[in-house]
């Protein structure tokens, strides 16, 4: 039986801002605050909202912050109202459902448009084979940009109760002052959570030896943090690398940044606990390259496997991690899917009698080449798994139960907290 997603629910949180985080990089407008002890994680496209709540937050204003309670026990900033100065009204649902038909249309259109002239072409010259090609290739991103959209539109077609319930909760407490209570009690935890803060050990670091790699535990607070952006090319998928200090060293977190990759949340200052390799890599610089994360400010923990897919293999974990691998395959036997449509599609509307009488048998064998190329990443993923489970892990997989121990994660088939692998 399918396993149900729980429902999202909307919720009403009052207090004063007693933290607020902004996400390197700034650009991508990725905010977290706590009210009344309360996370709640936003993400917001104008950077005068975040203004507006850095103000808030400096001021002591109380506020009143809608939040859609999602699944994972993340809750998502919805709207905010304030005692005093501005607020933040919602991202209303009819507006974002427009603006998701709006480019579904443009992008299915100019996907239509750009294959109905691939069958104008009759491929009599190079050119015109490079036309086909380029207009292929146009399609195919103008359809997966239709396809996020429509994602997108699910998404929220999915969570509509909870949207228009959160909408509505905006426009009953417009003008309806914050409770002195809730920021009385906001003020207690934000004086009680600075107190933990200060009673915490500021930095600790331990090798652990017991096996190679050697790997470096540490704890202490992030800072000097940057991220570069290294746009995917020809060769080589996007990714980015999260440079920043911690104690007396400096380190590197690579991750993917393909499209729904998971994008950690880093803020300057944050205090953190990490695994990282204890050696240093050749041309890599003086930055230690980091195994694991966790933030200890809101308890997310990253686990990395993208970048020792086909780099520092002898001393990095494995390279898909175990909920990396079906959205992989699947997205791989997409692709392979649509590439055999496209394929059979151009022969059955372009080629000749002669090639319609032999289209089911060149069609039946594509298709048996395909499938060779997608079993060809599923059958050793599966091959080497059940070896995991049944205790011969490879060396690889050994490192990553050796992170998943110094971090206190539990096993890699049964963690003990959510693990975002990046």
């Amino acid at each position: 039986m399918f396993k149900r997603t729980p429902a999202t629910t909307a919720a009403i949180v009052e207090g004063r801002i007693e933290q607020m985080r902004v996400a390197v990089p700034l650009v991508r407008g990725n905010v977290h605050i706590v009210v009344n002890g309360v996370s709640v994680f936003g993400a917001f496209e104008n950077a005068a909202d975040i203004r507006t709540l850095q103000g808030l937050q400096q001021q002591g204003v109380p506020v009143r912050v809608g939040v859609l309670d999602g699944p994972q026990s993340l809750r998502h900033f919805s709207w905010l109202s304030a005692a005093q100065g501005p607020g933040i009204p919602p991202r209303y649902y009819v507006d974002l459902r427009r603006r998701a038909w709006r480019s579904i249309g443009i992008g299915t259109a100019l996907a239509a448009a750009l294959i109905a002239g691939c069958f104008l072409l009759d491929l009599g010259s190079f050119v015109q084979v490079l036309m086909l090609v380029v207009a292929l290739t146009v399609a195919l991103f103008a359809l997966i940009l239709a396809g996020c959209s429509l994602y997108g539109l699910w998404d929220n077609r999915l969570h509509r109760p909870a949207i228009l319930q959160s909408e509505a909760g905006y426009r009953q407490q417009q003008g309806r002052p914050v409770s002195p209570g809730a920021a009385a009690s906001s003020a207690a935890s934000a004086l009680q959570a600075d107190k933990q803060r200060l009673g915490e050990p500021q930095f600790s670091e331990r090798l652990i030896a017991d096996a190679s790699p050697e790997i470096l535990h540490v704890h202490g607070v992030l800072t000097s943090l940057t991220h570069e952006a290294r746009p995917g090319t020809r060769h080589r998928p996007s990714s980015g690398v999260y440079r920043f200090q911690v104690g007396r060293h400096p380190y590197a977190l690579h991750v993917g940044e393909d499209l729904g990759n998971v994008q950690p949340f880093l803020a300057e200052g944050d205090r953190v606990e990490l695994a990282a390799y204890a050696g240093e890599i050749p041309g890599a610089g003086p930055h230690r390259l980091v195994y694991g994360l966790r933030n200890c400010e809101d308890d997310r923990v990253y686990v990395c496997h993208r970048h020792f897919r086909g780099a520092h293999t002898r001393i990095g974990p494995v390279g898909v991690g175990l909920s990396q691998r079906v959205p992989m395959l699947a997205l791989l036997g997409s692709l392979l899917l649509v590439t055999w449509l496209v394929v059979v599609g151009f022969l059955h509307f372009g080629g000749s009698p002669q090639e319609h009488a032999d289209l089911p048998e060149l069609a039946a064998f594509l298709f048996a080449i395909l499938l060779f190329v997608w079993a060809c990443f599923a059958v050793p993923l599966l091959y080497l798994d059940t070896r995991w489970r049944l205790g011969r892990p490879t060396r690889r997989q050994r490192i990553l139960e050796r992170i998943y121990r110094t971090l206190d994660l539990g096993t890699p088939f049964a963690p003990k907290v959510r693990i975002e692998e990046v």
